[in-house]
């Protein structure tokens, strides 16, 4: 018997396709239950006919062979797929482009390594090649929080003869339902997945041994400023001064000064910050907006009038109405079941966390 590794192939799927946790199978039998997902093999209809047509395709090249029949029923997916992968051909993969790498459930990097830390989004005017200056390899897709489903994103395939095809890459976008911390209960429905992502980037360790998070304290301004400066990783060199009331070698410290010295955070006229005080929430959005520029990253801007659709936009404070009204219209932070904005309300840890994971999936 022949090792399968010995015969002619040519290359038409993506694999191995992945595996996805049925959450829910999973919680109701006390088990571990996990799909393997064919279907996002690249080639539609199945990857384990695609797997078949790999070696079929290249038997029928090596014996030079112009004209492929198989036969099906009147809907074979067999027979459908037959076709398409024939009409690929049967050279190797050289580049691949991507005519809409931003879609509405992610965005496509290069080079991703932290939701901060990346060489760039990937444009549709490059091409992504299997050996070259900018690797296919290192494409990544970034869902986008809160997204839940099924993302298609269209490519443009050039074989080593320079003949172009199209497809699509399907990626099953499954938000966790539960994070690692134990005393996230309730929490867990709406921002679990938030929590997660920010565990699973190092932005946030817990509180205490490390084994909870304390979803519900209110957050203070001085625990925002270090939560954005462990996000977005911003610095300045004039960081020697810091604010009259915070104590030095204190854990906020550090963030607060280089926070201070790029103007993410600004004193009050004695000189102080209040790092103890709740943060509110147009402040929170102030502050944000500013990390982000720090770091260059965009936000789109909004008009003053886009704080009219929600039934308290007109009370929120004067310096912070560009901020709120950018964020609001990003999606960044949203109205409560009133559809009100509550600016001058506080924060607590589980919508800071949502409000982080918006932010970093823009």
């Amino acid at each position: 018997m022949r090792n399968l590794h010995d015969l002619p192939r040519v290359r038409l799927g993506v694999f191995p396709t992945p595996f996805y946790r049925l959450d829910r199978l999973s919680e109701q039998y006390g088990r571990g239950i996990w799909i393997k997902r064919d279907d996002l093999c690249g080639v539609a209809l199945g990857g384990n006919k695609v797997r078949k047509l790999e070696y079929l395709l290249a038997d029928a090249q090596k014996q030079g062979c112009d004209t492929v029949f198989t036969t099906g029923g009147a809907q074979s997916n067999h027979a459908m797929l037959t076709a398409a992968c024939a009409a690929r051909g049967g050279k190797a993969l050289t580049s691949v482009r991507f005519p809409a790498p931003d879609t509405t459930g992610g965005q496509l990097y290069y080079n991703f390594h932290t939701p901060t830390q990346y060489r760039g989004e990937v444009v549709s005017s490059v091409d992504y090649s299997v050996g070259g200056v900018y690797l296919l390899g290192e494409v990544t897709f970034l869902p986008k929080a809160g997204y839940s489903g099924i993302v298609t994103i269209p490519y443009v395939g050039t074989d080593a003869d320079g003949i172009e095809y199209t497809g699509t890459v399907q990626v099953m976008v499954t938000p966790s339902a539960s994070s690692r911390f134990s005393d996230m209960g309730s929490y867990n429905s709406w921002a679990g997945a938030s929590v997660e992502f920010l565990a699973a980037y190092g932005i946030t360790t817990g509180t205490g041994d490390g084994t909870t998070f304390s979803p519900a304290s209110t957050l203070t301004r001085g625990d925002y400023i270090l939560m954005l400066y462990r996000t977005f990783g911003f610095s300045s060199t004039a960081a020697a001064g810091n604010f009259t009331d915070v104590t030095a070698g204190s854990y906020y410290a550090e963030a607060l000064a280089h926070a201070k010295a790029l103007g993410i955070a600004t004193a009050e006229a004695d000189g102080s910050f209040r790092p103890n005080d709740p943060v509110t929430r147009q402040d929170a959005m102030v502050f944000l907006l500013r990390a982000m520029q720090a770091v260059n990253r965009s936000v789109p801007n909004a008009y003053d009038s886009y704080l009219s659709r929600f039934p308290d936009g007109a009370s929120v404070a004067d310096y912070a109405r560009t901020a709120m009204a950018a964020m609001a219209q990003a999606g960044v932070i949203q109205g409560n079941e009133q559809g009100k904005l509550n600016p001058t309300g506080t924060l607590n840890r589980a919508e800071m966390a949502v409000i982080l994971h918006r932010a970093l999936t823009l």
